[in-house]
């Protein structure tokens, strides 16, 4: 039983192995592949691709301007007309809630027995 497992593991070790080796080669092979793309290019083509790789990735940490985030725009106030019905209908409800609570008696079955059986 004891070689059964070994084979097991060295094989699902082995799988592991060539599996990661021909992930290192692919990715190797890329790599290969966009530095000779780039070794073609001329130094004025790798100037602008480099300036509009450094531009995107600056235009990706840029925050939008405080006037497009809070604008007094008509969207703005629908928004926060909704956002207070909204709020209005939740504080509704649990006042409501509340109240009946407070009125109402509620007299659950005290053993699940009571609960199932009919009442006379």
């Amino acid at each position: 039983m004891e070689g059964a497992l070994a084979h097991i593991i060295r094989s699902a070790t082995a799988a592991g192995l060539a599996r990661e080796r021909e992930a290192a080669r692919v990715t190797d092979d890329r790599r290969k592949a966009s530095q000779s793309a780039m070794g073609q290019l001329t130094v004025d083509e790798r100037r602008r691709i480099f300036a509009a790789r450094e531009e995107r990735r600056q235009a990706a940490f840029v925050l939008p301007e405080a006037s497009s985030i809070v604008g007094d725009t008509e969207r703005g106030r629908v928004r926060r007309i909704r956002d207070l019905v909204r709020i209005a209908s939740i504080v509704i409800l649990l006042a409501s809630g509340w109240v009946l609570w407070r009125i109402a008696e509620f007299h659950g079955p005290v053993t699940l027995l009571e609960a199932v059986l009919p009442r006379a």
